[in-house]
C-alpha cells in the first residue's frame, strides 16, 4: 500500500482491501487446518495485523480532516463558557443550538478561581457615613431620658491593644484561648455555634449571597460564619457589617480582607456606624442579616451611681422588689426592662428593613433580662420577638420564629425569624 498516491485512492484502496479481510475471516474453512510449524504469529493472524494498521492510517487522515472543523468551535465554546454566569449557561447553550453561527469572544487565559470572584463580584455601592458620636448619645438619651446612659461594650479596651499590632493578632487569633475576651477558643465557639447554624443559617445560604452582621465587634463572629459556609461548599459570598467602636472596624476591615478571609469570599465593607441607625445600608438590600450579639444596656434608668459594682448592685436590688411590698421599685425594675426592650427593637428595626423579602434575621447569644439572669448584662424575654408583631407592626412572618439553647455562653438562646415575602 503506498503512502504516495491521492488522497481519494488512497481511501478507496483501504475500504477495498479492509472488506476483503472481512470477507475472509467471515467465511467458514473448507478444512481444518494443521498447526503451522511457525508457532502463535503464523501467517493466519496476518490479517488482523494488516487490519489494525489500515485502522491506524484511517483514524490518522480521520484527524488530519476532522479536526480543523471541530476543534476551534470546541475550543471557543469552551473559552465563552468561562465567561458565562451560572444563570446564564443554560440560556447561552439553547441560543448556540438555534444558532450554530453564533459565538463569544474567548477570554484571556486566567484561572478559573479568578474567572470566579469576578463571576459573582456583585458588592453595593456603598459608602460609610461620618460617624456622629453626638447623634448616638442623643439617641440613648431619648430611651433612657439620661446623659449617663452606654451600651455595654466588652471588647473596647481589647480593640485598641489589637489594633496596635493587627498584623500578630491575625497571625494567632484562631489559636488564643480567649480570643474574643470570652474565655473560649475559636474552636469551641465553632464548635458550640454548629447545630444553630446547620439548622437555621446554612440552610437559607446560597452561593453569592450577601450577608450583613450589625453590631459585628471586631468581625471574628463573621469570620467564623464565613469559615463555616466554606467548609459547606459555598461561594461567591459578599459580606458587610458594622459597629460603633472605631477601634473594632479598624480591626474587622483588616481581617475581613478579601486576601485573608478562607475560600472565595468578597468583602464588601464594614463600616462605624450607629447600630440603630444605617441609612447607608438601602432597604430590602441584604440576603441573610445576623448579629452575633446585641451589647444591652449598661444602665437603662441613667441612675446616678459611681462605680461599676454599686450600679450592679443597684438593679439586684430594684430585681428582688416585690409588688405588693415595695411598689416603687417594682416599678423601677420594670420601667428598666422595657428601656431595653426598645434598645433592642431599634437595632432590630433596622435589621428588618434592609433584609430582604423573605430573607433569614438571625440573633445569636441573646441574654435574658437582668433580672432572669443576675450574673448577664441584661436582655430581653423570647416573647419579645412575636409580641413586637403587633405592637410595632414587624414585618416578620410569625410562624417562622424558633428559638435554640446557647450552647457556647450558658443561660442564653438564639433566635431565628424571616421575613415576609
Amino acid at each position: 500500500m503506498s503512502l504516495e498516491m491521492d488522497d481519494g485512492e488512497e481511501i478507496d484502496s483501504l475500504d477495498a482491501e479492509i472488506n476483503q479481510l472481512i470477507r475472509s475471516s467471515s467465511s467458514p474453512p473448507s478444512s481444518p487446518k494443521r498447526p503451522s510449524p511457525h508457532g502463535a504469529h503464523s501467517h493466519h493472524r496476518r490479517p488482523s495485523f494488516k487490519l489494525m494498521c489500515s485502522l491506524l492510517v484511517l483514524s490518522i487522515l480521520a484527524c488530519h480532516w476532522v479536526a480543523p472543523i471541530i476543534l476551534p468551535d470546541v475550543i471557543r465554546k469552551a473559552s465563552s463558557l468561562n465567561g458565562l454566569s451560572a444563570d446564564s449557561v443554560a440560556t447561552d447553550s439553547v441560543d448556540e443550538e438555534n444558532d450554530e453561527s453564533s459565538s463569544k469572544p474567548p477570554m484571556s487565559a486566567t484561572k478559573e478561581e479568578d474567572y470566579l470572584i469576578k463571576m459573582y463580584d456583585s458588592r453595593l455601592d456603598i459608602t460609610c457615613p461620618a460617624f456622629d458620636e453626638n447623634s448616638v448619645a442623643a439617641h440613648l438619651k431619648q430611651l433612657t431620658t439620661s446623659d449617663q446612659q452606654q451600651p455595654i461594650t466588652w471588647y473596647d479596651s481589647r480593640s485598641k491593644e489589637i489594633s496596635s499590632n493587627v498584623s500578630e493578632y491575625l497571625r494567632i487569633f484562631q489559636k488564643l484561648q480567649g480570643f474574643d475576651s470570652w474565655g473560649h477558643s475559636y474552636d469551641d465557639v465553632q464548635r458550640g455555634m454548629r447545630h444553630f447554624r446547620q439548622k437555621y443559617l446554612i440552610p437559607n445560604v446560597s452561593d453569592n449571597m450577601s450577608i450583613y452582621e450589625s453590631s459585628c465587634g471586631k468581625g471574628l463572629n463573621l469570620y467564623m460564619t464565613i469559615d463555616l459556609l466554606q467548609q459547606e461548599g459555598f461561594r461567591g459570598l459578599v459580606i458587610y457589617g458594622s459597629d460603633e467602636n472605631a477601634d473594632a472596624v479598624r480591626v474587622a476591615n483588616q481581617l475581613l480582607d478579601s486576601s485573608i478571609l478562607p475560600g472565595r469570599v468578597t468583602f464588601g465593607l464594614v463600616c462605624q456606624a450607629d447600630p440603630t441607625s444605617i441609612p447607608h445600608i438601602p432597604d430590602n438590600s441584604m440576603d441573610i442579616v445576623i448579629s452575633g450579639g446585641i451589647d444591652p444596656l449598661a444602665n437603662p434608668l441613667g441612675l446616678d451611681v459611681g462605680s461599676s459594682s454599686e450600679l450592679y448592685g443597684k438593679y439586684v436590688e430594684l430585681c428582688e422588689a416585690k409588688k405588693d411590698v415595695d411598689p416603687d421599685n417594682y416599678a423601677l425594675s420594670d420601667d428598666a426592662q422595657h428601656k431595653q426592650n426598645a434598645w433592642y427593637r431599634t437595632q432590630l428595626d433596622e435589621m428588618i428593613r434592609i433584609a430582604k423579602p423573605g430573607a433569614p434575621i438571625i440573633l445569636e447569644h441573646v441574654s435574658y433580662p437582668l433580672c432572669e439572669s443576675l450574673y448577664d448584662g441584661g436582655g430581653i424575654y423570647q416573647s419579645f420577638f412575636k409580641s413586637n408583631i403587633d405592637l410595632h407592626d414587624w414585618n416578620i412572618d410569625a410562624n417562622s420564629i424558633a428559638f435554640e439553647e446557647d450552647f457556647v455562653f450558658r443561660h442564653r438562646y438564639h433566635a431565628f425569624m424571616r421575613k415576609n415575602q
